[in-house]
């Protein structure tokens, strides 16, 4: 009865402090784990929307030439081989009239994941989107008319990853003219197929599922899922250093209450059974209790969730959730082993209340355990670039040594009496300084990196590094893409690649007309530098006619350069020829966009003599240059990746791999983070010893103390935390090293001031808030 009514008493008495702890913990326990299961579920998504969009079928082979289309449809026959038509048409009913994508298909390809129904026989069958069917209120034997298709409904389907697509899959028709553009499906690798052999001469494209997922997750991961993992780790971090900070708290609050148990006669293990152990518990039955809230609602929200995403979501991918536990297991497992580990070197360098000189050794005791950390912080500093679990240790040590170092500098000024005093007024100050310390090191040193990699991607680079650039696609992608995505397409420049009959032609230096096969490997006329030339066939980019990459300005000194073309063997030209440029110069005629999107190095003008003299011709293959793509809403842009990679051959390419504006407000978020729990700390250090400070300035002010020297007290009660956050911000600074841009002239990129920010939030949040109620702790000391 005994023991329940202290376990009672202890539960009642700092009812306020646990209930604000069993909130936080909560709370980020429930947010830690909803982010696992959001980025695991939003990955498995889009792998079951590459393969709805495969139909079973492991690989997709097109081609950007007319020769290799011709080549296809002669070869790739049924049932190896299934073809694969995109298009428009338009809707139409009394009510509504809507433009859709038109997918025809052979054989037994399914494409979509069907949720009623079943899939298309003929012709005269379609399976709508879901989307689609609701916009028109059509259902399952519904007669629909799209442009020249009249057909009936015979399934309601869905893109997994895209619900909101607008589409109609049909039966491609026996009359459908066999040179129509297309892509085809199969399950043989085309590249040990000896029907399309030659496949880099044809310009053939092949394009595996696995490949496909691999890509659309990694598009995903860049955008999205790496922000979002960054997010629920700080949460799951945040976790463990609550988790502890409450450890701390209850130990501090419960001080007074198990000396007078022990003096008592109650064992001293037994005083922290009934005290600590309580409070401690409802903290675990608050992260257990968020966890499981959030892996139950999870079944009941996974569809609201998906639909958020555009997205279609039956249930949570378990993966996510197993590794939310795990991270939130281990993150309370460090709580643990940390708190008692601190609690042991807390009662060896125990501040005795007996005398002045065993707290004297006591404070030599931490002199010592503080300089051993420090020291073994500094040596072992030289290996932390050797591996990632030196660095931690190195970081960790050196910046708890120094948040230790602030509270020993804190009272070191006055007389001994003075300072025993002082130090026992603030001894929560060593729980919580050097937790401050390591949070801001390591807070710093991820910030400040990540602001300097968005200043990497914003700086030098035209369009800010933002643009995107589509390689291998067709006329016929373009139109649809046009379609899809009208702003994006209509702001884009087109090229289009030349095309001579059965050859490809490149351009090169004329150095580079000297070697052919029988050349020496040794001539260096065999390493100078080839690549693609173009023509621009869009409204946009007029003004890049005639203008070179850097790539082939440097490839040599003068202006005439060889058009090369090649017939069977790719190793090997055939014929070349010469041909001026005109004077190029750096400063007027190289344009950085041909070489950081891997665009044509040569912008040709297609009226040029040489083009119709040697029968070269504007080809199929196009490219896409889209600038500023980054402005575009994340959702937009995920989606025109996801159509890109399944419905094209197109190669994305993009300056880097998170844009600047997620980086950027990642980094600001990390700051936020480091000062909120900076700030947090802090502030339950402060008011844990609130009722010690007041006695103490209160028997200094009956000793006759003038207030300037409160005022110094004061602040040497401050001064530990303000000391743990410079110090760990600034070991966090003195781990960030530059980022160099990959430029023909790489640039150095310093972090410059931008780490103090989070410092003077902090700083001066906690003075001005800590000195208004300074008159108030005199007054009532008086």
């Amino acid at each position: 009865m005994l023991n329940r009514r202290i376990v009672l008493g202890v539960i009642r008495s700092n009812l306020k402090i646990v209930a604000a702890f069993f909130v936080g913990l909560l709370v980020l326990s429930s947010l830690s784990l909803l982010g696992t299961m959001v980025s695991a579920t939003y990955l498995r998504t889009v792998e079951n929307d590459v393969r709805s969009t495969y139909g079973g079928f492991r690989y997709l082979v097109g081609s950007t030439t007319y020769a290799g289309q011709e080549r296809l449809s002669d070869e790739a026959k049924e049932p190896d081989f299934i073809k694969f038509i995109k298009g428009n048409c338009t809707l139409s009913d009394t009510n509504k009239i809507t433009k859709v994508d038109l997918i025809k298909v052979g054989g037994n390809l399914q494409y979509s994941q069907l949720l009623a129904g079943r899939f298309q026989n003929s012709p005269n069958e379609v399976v709508l989107s879901r989307q689609l069917a609701d916009l028109h209120n059509l259902e399952l034997g519904s007669q629909i008319t799209c442009d020249k298709l009249n057909a009936t409904v015979v399934g309601i389907s869905v893109l997994p990853a895209r619900t909101s697509e607008l589409f109609i899959v049909t039966k491609i028709s026996s009359d459908e003219p066999s040179e129509t553009s297309g892509y085809w499906y199969t399950n043989t690798n085309p590249e040990n197929d000896p029907r399309l052999k030659d496949l880099e001469s044809n310009n053939f494209g092949v394009i595996s599922v696995e490949g496909n997922i691999q890509f659309a997750q990694e598009s995903v991961k860049d955008s999205l899922i790496r922000v979002w993992d960054a997010i629920a780790y700080i949460l799951i971090v945040a976790v463990g250093v609550l988790l502890f900070t409450a450890f701390s708290v209850f130990s501090n609050v419960t001080y007074k209450l198990r000396i007078a148990l022990e003096a008592a006669g109650m064992a001293k293990r037994k005083t922290y059974f009934l005290t600590i152990t309580p409070l401690l518990a409802l903290s675990f039955t608050a992260v257990l209790l968020g966890s499981l809230c959030t892996h139950l609602l999870g079944f009941w929200l996974a569809q609201p969730l998906g639909s958020y995403f555009d997205h279609y979501w039956l249930q949570i991918e378990w993966t996510g959730i197993k590794q939310g536990y795990l991270g939130i297991f281990i993150s309370c497992l460090a709580a643990v082993a940390v708190g008692l580990f601190w609690a042991r070197i807390r009662t060896k360098f125990a501040f005795k209340t007996d005398n002045l000189s065993s707290s004297g050794k006591s404070i030599k005791g931490l002199s010592i355990f503080t300089l051993l950390m420090i020291g073994f912080g500094v040596a072992s500093a030289p290996f932390a670039y050797t591996h990632p679990l030196w660095n931690y240790t190195s970081v960790i040590a050196l910046a708890m040594g120094l948040g230790l170092t602030g509270f020993i500098l804190a009272w070191l000024p006055y007389g001994k009496p003075l300072r025993i005093a002082g130090y026992r007024s603030g001894t929560p100050a060593i729980s919580f300084t050097p937790i401050i310390a390591v949070v801001c090191a390591i807070a710093t040193t991820a910030g400040t990196h990540l602001w300097m990699q968005n200043k990497a991607l914003s700086g030098g680079n035209l369009n800010a590094g933002g643009y995107v650039a589509i390689s291998s696609l067709t006329q016929t992608d373009v139109d649809y893409l046009q379609a899809k995505f009208p702003e994006m397409i209509t702001n884009a420049i087109v090229f289009a690649v030349p095309e001579k009959p059965h050859a490809q032609i490149r351009i090169g230096s004329e150095q580079s007309a000297q070697c052919n096969e029988a050349t020496s490997s040794d001539n260096p006329a065999c390493k100078s530098f080839t690549g693609l030339f173009g023509f621009v066939v869009s409204d946009n980019g007029k003004d890049l006619i005639g203008k070179i990459s850097p790539e082939l300005a440097e490839a040599q000194a003068g202006n005439t350069y060889s058009l090369f073309q090649f017939d069977s063997t790719p190793s090997r030209f055939d014929e070349s020829f010469p041909i001026t440029l005109g004077k190029v110069t750096l400063e007027k005629d190289v344009d950085q966009r041909l070489g950081n999107a891997q665009l044509p190095d040569w912008i040709a003008d297609p009226s040029l003599a040489v083009f119709r003299e040697k029968n070269i011709r504007i080809g199929l293959e196009r490219a896409l240059y889209i600038p500023d793509f980054n402005r575009y809403p994340v959702t937009d842009r995920q989606n025109f990746f996801s159509t890109v990679s399944s419905r094209t051959l197109g190669f994305i390419n993009q300056p880097g791999e998170i844009d600047g504006s997620t980086l950027r407000l990642l980094s600001y978020g990390i700051f936020g983070f480091e000062s909120g729990l900076a700030l947090l700390m802090a502030a339950i250090g402060l008011a844990t010893t609130k009722r010690y400070r007041k006695e103490f300035f209160a028997t200094m002010i009956d000793y006759g103390a003038n207030q300037y020297f409160i005022f110094r007290l004061q602040l040497s009660h401050l001064f530990p935390y303000l000391f743990a956050i410079i110090s760990g911000s600034v070991i966090g600074r003195m781990l960030v090293v530059p980022v160099f841009v990959g430029r023909a002239l790489p640039e150095k990129v310093e972090p410059g001031l931008i780490w103090l920010t989070p410092v003077f939030v902090a700083i001066i949040i906690l003075i001005v808030i800590y000195l208004v109620r300074y008159p108030k702790l005199q007054l009532k000391g008086n």
